[in-house]
């Protein structure tokens, strides 16, 4: 497959993979706010988290954004197995460009300004990333004592916040706990695509006996978990936003980290830097959007 055919088929299935978790976020949402109605405790409580937890296996519309999440994730892997993580995450992030436009659409109205800015400055800060596409040296060999350290310390990072979320109020909770659900579902991408490289290399039985496979549902389980707690938490625009910008950037960080051979020129890495604030600052203000925080507390 050519250059051009297989990047539009990693940006195709990326972005169906973006639409269905976007999907997903709506249904899971939905459900916890079902689940916790009438909740005498809050989820930022053992009771409250316990209740919520117990509770959504048993909710319709939560099992619906679960099934809507499996198959994000396999359109995902499949975007994994033609693309870089470092390509294929920061797309991914424009599941809030989903919701805008499922939003726009509910209302018969179009975006506002400010919502369209914030729609281009995405869209124009993952053109900017894709352009470094075979310049930013990951074709080199993963380094597994460099993934295992960075592994211990992400979670480490995860302990942090989730401790800090259960003393701060409602919007710190949300925007900590989301930033922990992005850490484990970069992770969860990051351990796909090693397990998808075994398979490729070396074959099905040694992807079988290697630990990345075994290391994805782990993560995407913390995701989810920590995901409910977020949408949870009674203010979704912070959640939303920590989760969304922490996903790309650190699935990049990952990328860039594990891989044997790092880019070194200057001005390849000022572009790589330059793009992710792009897309940090336009799902930053898509999260904040009347139109998103409305659609998403329906």
């Amino acid at each position: 497959m050519g250059e051009l055919p297989q990047m539009g088929l990693v940006i195709a299935l990326a972005l169906v993979a973006a639409y269905l978790f976007a999907l997903a976020a709506h249904l899971q949402r939905r459900g916890s706010q079902e689940v916790m109605a009438g909740a005498r405790t809050s989820v930022q409580e053992s009771a409250g988290a316990k209740h919520l937890l117990q509770g959504l296996p048993a909710n319709r519309t939560w099992q619906w954004g679960v099934l809507a999440n499996f198959g994000a994730f396999g359109f995902q892997a499949a975007a994994l197995a033609v693309g870089t993580v470092a390509t294929v995450q920061p797309l991914i992030a424009t599941q809030l460009l989903f919701v805008l436009a499922l939003a726009s659409l509910q209302r018969h109205r179009w975006p506002a300004v400010r919502d369209g800015l914030s729609a281009v400055a995405v869209c124009g800060g993952i053109a900017l990333l894709l352009s470094t596409e075979g310049r930013m040296g990951l074709a080199g060999h993963p380094d597994r004592p460099r993934i295992i350290l960075t592994l211990v310390c992400v979670l480490g990072v995860i302990v942090v916040l989730v401790a800090v979320s259960r003393r701060s109020p409602s919007w710190l909770a949300g925007m900590l706990l989301g930033t922990g659900t992005g850490l484990f579902q970069a992770m969860s991408a990051g351990f796909m695509k090693l397990a998808l490289r075994d398979y490729a290399h070396r074959g099905l039985a040694d992807m079988l006996t290697d630990w990345p496979l075994y290391a994805v549902p782990i993560s995407v389980l913390g995701g989810v978990v920590l995901g409910q707690l977020a949408f949870a938490s009674g203010t979704l625009p912070p959640a939303v936003a920590a989760m969304s910008v922490t996903n790309p950037v650190a699935s990049l960080a990952f990328a860039l980290f594990a891989f044997e051979v790092f880019p070194r020129e200057p001005l390849l890495l000022a572009q790589i830097a330059a793009s992710a604030v792009i897309i940090a600052v336009g799902i930053i203000g898509l999260a904040t959007a009347d139109s998103t925080r409305e659609y998403l507390t329906e």
